[in-house]
């Protein structure tokens, strides 16, 4: 039997996500939205670029009530599949693109000391993209406690994918040789939080 400080984290892939037609639309929506991007900041010490190259957008537009009418309609699959209670509060939602050369290093999305009283308790993580694919790589791997075993999870055509906010993950490097904003990895991550009281 695999000890639990050895076991891959949970985890629910969902191909298929959104309408197809989607796609192209949030596509032209990034674009067009590109100088607003900024970079990525990490938790614990913000912009850090030993740590994490990518760029973000708080704003998600008319897209905000998209993806978080679809969440709420697999709220119960996810939430089962991944043994965490159902008490949702609030989506914390961004874009986030990543180019030729991005990466986030290993790190957990749980909160310590801190938003105590909302932490953070599920990632989603949207993957949508240009065809055809421009880019390789970019995939999400999810470590085992023990940082021995992992798994990793391909940045699909709009697929999304569901883990525990505890689970240590990474985003492996992203080759992207045009270098153009427009035929990178895209991705919609959205935390989870829920009242602990």
């Amino acid at each position: 039997m695999v000890n639990a400080f050895h076991r891959v984290p949970p985890h629910l892939v969902l191909p298929d996500f959104l309408p197809p037609e989607k796609v192209p639309e949030l596509v032209n929506y990034m674009c067009a939205h590109q100088a607003e991007f900024r970079d990525g900041r990490t938790y614990t010490t913000g912009v850090n670029k030993e740590k994490r190259i990518s760029l973000e957008l708080l704003k998600l537009g008319p897209y905000r009530t998209l993806f978080q009418e679809r969440i709420l309609a697999l709220e119960e699959e996810i939430f089962s599949r991944l043994g965490v209670p159902r008490i949702l509060l609030r989506f914390e939602m961004r874009f986030v693109a990543s180019g030729d050369g991005a990466f986030f290093k290993p790190h957990v999305d749980t909160n310590v000391g801190i938003d105590l009283e909302e932490p953070r308790t599920v990632n989603i993580v949207y993957y949508f993209h240009r065809r055809p694919t421009a880019f390789e790589g970019g995939a999400l791997r999810l470590h085992a406690l023990d940082m021995q075993s992992r798994v990793d999870i391909p940045p699909d055509w709009n697929s999304a994918v569901a883990f525990p906010a505890w689970a240590i993950h990474e985003v492996m490097p992203v080759r992207s040789p045009s270098g153009d904003f427009g035929t990178g990895r895209f991705a919609m991550v959205c935390c989870l939080r829920r009242r602990m009281t």
